[in-house]
């Protein structure tokens, strides 16, 4: 019954931090839609100062700052490849768009 209890705990733990995540993003894309692209780089730079680990919001910074040609893309990408965790097709990505930053 306590590993029911604690396994039941871990889950709901995750889904609040794994519903943050989509909360934010999802801000960021409605306050980038409205036009406030400063306030989205704030909301994303707070997250990252905040959780810098989180490769969700590693990867969605620096999709914004590639997005918006800034030169901290290149640095985020980097982070997100080395970053510990990441693996399979959000490794592959960042590599692929590190290269292409290279070549342009």
């Amino acid at each position: 019954m306590k590993l029911l209890t604690l396994v039941a705990a871990a889950l709901g733990t995750a889904g609040m931090i794994w519903g943050a995540d989509a909360g934010l993003l999802d801000k960021v894309r409605g306050l980038e839609a409205a036009g406030d692209a400063r306030q989205a780089h704030q909301l994303l730079d707070q997250a990252l100062r905040s959780t810098p680990g989180d490769l969700d919001v590693l990867e969605a910074a620096a999709h914004f700052e590639d997005a918006h040609r800034s030169p901290l893309a290149r640095s985020l990408y980097q982070r997100l490849l080395d970053a510990p965790g990441s693996a399979g097709a959000r490794r592959e990505a960042a590599q692929r768009r590190l290269v292409e930053l290279d070549l342009a």
